[in-house]
């Protein structure tokens, strides 16, 4: 019987110290997040007020997305991967007298860091729409020389 006891208690004690310890899955580090860093070529981009497209050539060591702060500045693809991408800036043409700018923002997906880059657009030169055979008769009055007390000269 006693050893029968020691037996039983022995096959107790291995079952107990066989079935303990942690069930928890082991924990795998992930990578750290590294900042992404862009180089942008060329290094500014202008358009005339016609607008147009054109190209830049972006190196990232990360992925990333860009946006533009302009609607008239549109952009094709809106994300890149590490390594090179060329992205399209096209451009409406400027109807206004005022030369215009549009900021492009570079940021990681995450949105741990960002670059800014500048497009500059020429004012736009607004057409004269006098027709041809047309003499503008109010600017001449307009322009003639005038007596004291503002009123124009006789012929």
């Amino acid at each position: 019987m006693n050893k029968m006891f020691h037996l039983l208690l022995f096959s107790a004690v291995a079952l107990w110290t066989a079935c303990g310890g942690k069930n928890e899955p082991e924990v795998i580090p992930s990578k750290p997040d590294v900042e992404i860093t862009w180089e942008i070529s060329p290094a500014s981009l202008a358009f005339d007020d016609k607008g147009g497209a054109k190209s830049l050539l972006i190196a990232a060591n990360g992925d990333w997305k860009v946006s533009s702060s302009q609607s008239w500045c549109s952009l094709s693809p809106l994300v890149g991967h590490n390594g090179q991408t060329s992205l399209k800036v096209t451009v409406e043409a400027n109807g206004l007298e005022t030369a215009r700018t549009a900021e492009l923002v570079f940021s990681s997906l995450k949105g741990e860091s960002s670059k800014a880059y500048t497009v500059t657009q020429e004012a736009g030169k607004i057409p004269n729409h006098v027709p041809d055979g047309y003499s503008l008769v109010w600017r001449d009055e307009f322009n003639d020389d005038r007596l004291q007390g503002g009123k124009p000269a006789l012929p």
